[in-house]
């Protein structure tokens, strides 16, 4: 392999690695809206958003685009034209990735459109709200259950098979 295959190798490595590092953390679903005092821009993930987990991150900033401290944050998940609970969570610094967001992390077990309301402050704020549909997850969503599912039988083949080699040593012993 010549210098300039392994380095083109090598930057394609990079690359692939790197790439999660890049990511924003998921879809852009409200940006910079004024809610009574404040600018609020909402992500969600996963994108698209699925049954299971879902992270709702709230950016709360004043009208000079600085980040607001303290500011109380509730996400509500509201089904639409579907059969299913509302889900209430409050958004806080300890679920969010990027410190500077409130984030509200959850579980929505129902797939359909929802409309998921962001409320923002006590007496000084208000609400916003986008709506979006949450699909059935599949076992690819799954990467961990994606893993066991295939390790398994191969771990448990590889046991067999030695189990079978120690059957044999002990046989072949005893005829010589």
């Amino acid at each position: 392999m010549s210098g300039a295959s392994r380095g083109t190798g090598a930057a394609l490595l990079l690359l692939l690695l790197a790439t999660p590092l890049l990511a924003n953390g998921g879809t852009v679903r409200i940006s910079r809206e004024p809610v009574g005092r404040y600018l609020i821009s909402v992500m969600s993930s996963p994108t698209p958003l699925r049954t299971g987990e879902v992270d709702i991150s709230v950016l709360v900033q004043d009208s000079a685009q600085e980040v607001v401290p303290g500011v109380a944050v509730v996400v509500e998940a509201v089904p639409l034209n579907m059969l299913a609970d509302t889900v209430r969570h409050g958004a806080t610094r300890q679920q969010a990735t990027n410190k500077f967001f409130l984030a509200a992390k959850f579980d929505l077990e129902t797939p359909g459109d929802w409309e998921f309301r962001v409320h923002v402050g006590e007496k000084d704020g208000g609400t916003a709200s986008f709506q979006a549909t949450v699909t059935e997850a599949s076992l690819l969503d799954r990467p961990y259950l994606l893993a066991a599912l295939i390790l398994l039988p191969l771990l448990l083949g590889g046991w067999l098979l030695g189990r079978r080699e120690e059957a044999r040593e002990p046989a072949a012993a005893r005829r010589r």
